[in-house]
């Protein structure tokens, strides 16, 4: 928390949870049903959210969504097996959020410490109205 408050020139700070070989799909989500995710992710109940974030490098793989989904049910498949809870999920960065880096066999798993950067939080929720739209001037 302390290295989020205070960093001036990084845009986001990942903590290394994981290294592993992968080969396919198959080898991302047996490697990712290994880390105890039961451990790190500590919200439960109706409140679980999980986001998963990647980027890819690799020649088995087209679409970075493919591995976000195999990666995100692999959590969720442990975590209902070891504690019963299956967290939701959504590209929204306001909570646990997951980023993989995976270049040809080489995979790293990330906890994304920062979340959403601040410039986006609350971004143009309420939209701007244009001076003096809605008004008539006699």
């Amino acid at each position: 928390m302390r290295l989020n408050l205070h960093i001036r020139t990084g845009h986001r700070v990942l903590y290394l949870l994981s290294a592993f070989e992968a080969e396919n799909p198959d080898g991302l989500y047996a490697g990712f049903r290994k880390i105890a995710w039961e451990g790190l992710l500590h919200e439960s109940g109706a409140h679980a959210y999980l986001c998963v974030t990647s980027t890819v490098e690799t020649p088995t793989i087209k679409d970075g969504r493919f591995v976000n989904l195999n990666a995100k049910d692999a959590i969720v498949d442990r975590l209902a097996e070891c504690c019963g809870i299956r967290p939701d999920s959504d590209p929204d960065r306001d909570r646990a959020v997951v980023h993989v880096y995976w270049k040809g066999s080489e995979v790293r798993v990330y906890l994304d410490a920062s979340g959403e950067p601040l410039s986006r939080r609350g971004y143009r929720k309420i939209p701007p109205t244009a001076s003096g739209r809605g008004t008539s001037r006699d």
